[in-house]
């Protein structure tokens, strides 16, 4: 497995109905970005404490949860990585975190994340 020396991106969206208005959509989505030396499979631990290089975003139902907020300081990311071809430059794995809202209101458990991402 060589080293990814690119950041990579992780997102997946989603439209949900809303009980209020069928034409209205309400997007969802997880976004995780990584400039993590990931030198090889299985599970990397990411501290998110840096909003330029380590990120997580979730917007669910309205509710925007980032671990750029101060309630998310020290957040960290597992992300499993379980394979990885270097000649079509993909990866393909899974994570998990847990993040809070920007009020410390509300937590947001992602336990069973999963990706297929090529990477540059």
């Amino acid at each position: 497995f060589d080293r990814v020396d690119k950041s990579f991106q992780i997102s997946a969206d989603t439209y949900i109905d809303t009980q209020v208005d069928p034409f209205w959509k309400t997007k969802d989505y997880i976004t995780i970005y990584t400039n993590a030396p990931i030198t090889n499979p299985g599970e990397h631990q990411i501290l998110c404490n840096n909003f330029i290089e380590n990120v997580v975003l979730v917007s669910f139902r309205g509710v925007l949860y980032s671990t750029h907020f101060p309630t998310n300081n020290g957040t960290i990311l597992y992300l499993n990585i379980h394979h990885s071809d270097t000649v079509n430059r993909t990866l393909s794995g899974t994570f998990r975190i847990s993040m809070k809202d920007q009020t410390g209101n509300y937590t947001m458990n992602v336990e069973y994340g999963r990706f297929d991402r090529s990477y540059r």
